[in-house]
């Protein structure tokens, strides 16, 4: 039986057994069949429903499919995508330092080098100076006026030619400078002293001086720091203090911070000091 028969047939049903049931029941309309009819007549209503439930649940399944579609796509148009936040993540590496510059400030402070435990933790750049002029020394500043601080890094310094006579090289800081005259001097000088100079209008005083060990004077590296208190000064080599003075001329007690090389080579660029590993602290004036 081909679709449209079926359609047809179930149509004709349909409205035969609507038209009965919508009959008054004045007039009762009589339907006579044979056993066989009745029979026949039920197997194709069988088939039909049969028929119409897959075609319905075919036509389910399109539908489904078209809604899911749909909401999908409706879903994807509404629904925010990831958002990209930034969370700050604390620097290990930075900390680290910090936190290792920190209990060598307690240290100091235990041993009466420094007055306060409270400040401030710089890293600060690499540097590399380097000069050519026996006899002499220059001076790179850092860019900060300090008070009372710690300061400490690798050195590694190196002459072009083995110096003579009063050629001295050194690698060291200045510090508490007016950018003019007045300035301390502390270094660690390649004969194996530490040094400590002041000098105010013109005039050089020494601080002191004291014997660290050998040192190879051509190429050789160390680890120096240098601690301020009011005008109580500490320098310390391979963390063993060396030399500690107290100047009466630094009345400023305050001042800029450089860098200091003391050139014992005239050859090439002379003496180098390289500083690396650069750890600042500086402790807080209201303190």
């Amino acid at each position: 039986m081909s679709k449209r028969t079926a359609h047809s047939l179930v149509i004709f049903i349909l409205v035969t057994l609507i038209g009965s049931a919508c009959t008054p029941a004045s007039t009762p309309q009589r339907v006579e069949s044979t056993a066989a009819e009745a029979s026949d007549m039920q197997h194709t209503l069988i088939a039909l429903r049969s028929q119409l439930n897959q075609t319905a649940t075919a036509e389910k399944k399109v539908l489904l499919q078209q809604a899911t579609a749909v909401v999908q796509t409706r879903t994807a148009a509404v629904t925010p995508g990831p958002t990209s936040t930034f969370t700050p993540t604390p620097n290990l590496l930075r900390t680290q330092q910090a936190s290792g510059m920190f209990l060598k400030v307690q240290q100091y402070a235990r041993d009466h080098y420094l007055s306060s435990t409270s400040g401030i933790y710089q890293r600060l750049n690499d540097q590399i100076h380097y000069y050519a002029n026996p006899g002499h020394y220059k001076w790179e500043y850092i860019g900060l006026k300090l008070d009372d601080f710690a300061i400490e890094s690798d050195l590694i310094w190196e002459n072009t030619t083995e110096t003579t006579g009063n050629s001295l090289s050194g690698c060291g800081f200045i510090f508490h400078s007016d950018g003019y005259s007045s300035y301390i001097s502390a270094f660690l000088g390649l004969d194996g002293y530490v040094y400590m100079d002041s000098f105010a209008n013109t005039k050089i005083q020494p601080l002191g001086k004291s014997y660290f060990g050998k040192v190879e004077v051509s190429q050789g590296n160390a680890h120096i720091a240098l601690v301020i208190s009011g005008n109580h000064y500490a320098f310390f080599v391979n963390k063993k203090m060396i030399l500690q003075s107290i100047s009466e001329t630094d009345l400023q007690k305050t001042g800029a911070l450089a860098y200091v090389v003391y050139s014992g080579s005239d050859k090439g660029v002379g003496t180098t000091c390289k500083f690396t590993n650069i750890d600042l602290w500086t402790v807080n004036p209201s303190s």
